[in-house]
């Protein structure tokens, strides 16, 4: 059921609109979502609203808007945002599901430059777009990676 805002709903904790914006899971919450976003940033002010919501809303438009959700990314670097593997993971994901190796790889170097550190999931997701597209210098950068990252861990 959509949360319709008036004057007998308290003001929510954050932290329950966020519960709310991680269950659209699917291209016809797009528009629920963004209602939501304006709530949220009428309730709580823009820069809170960025702060709480940034790394999830990457999350969820980069199943569905991966313009989008590279535009967020960079509006969370001009802000000076702390960057996380959440903030690059989803999105380098969804380039690799859609063969975009050069965006893919962009942000791959960016995050690692910034000492992110990666999971098997988006690992995985680079080496099989690496083995798709034949990019084996890539594939090389990567094996070390995980090589070294996997010896940490």
């Amino acid at each position: 059921e959509e949360y319709k805002k008036s004057s007998q709903h308290p003001k929510l904790p954050i932290g329950r609109y966020l519960q709310v914006l991680s269950l659209c899971k699917s291209p016809k919450c797009i528009k629920q979502l963004e209602s939501l976003c304006k709530e949220i940033r009428e309730t709580y002010g823009e820069d809170q609203f960025f702060v709480a919501t940034s790394d999830l809303l990457v999350k969820i438009y980069a199943e569905y808007n991966l313009q989008k959700a590279i535009q967020l990314l960079e509006e969370m670097q001009k802000r000076g945002h702390t960057l996380k593997r959440r903030s690059f993971g989803p999105i380098i994901v969804a380039c690799c599901r859609a063969k975009d190796s050069t965006k893919a790889f962009k942000l791959y170097f960016e995050a690692k430059a910034k000492d992110i550190e990666f999971t098997e999931v988006e690992f995985s997701e680079l080496v099989h777009l690496c083995t798709h597209l034949n990019l084996g210098t890539n594939m090389s950068i990567l094996l070390k990676d995980i090589s070294s990252t996997l010896s940490v861990l």
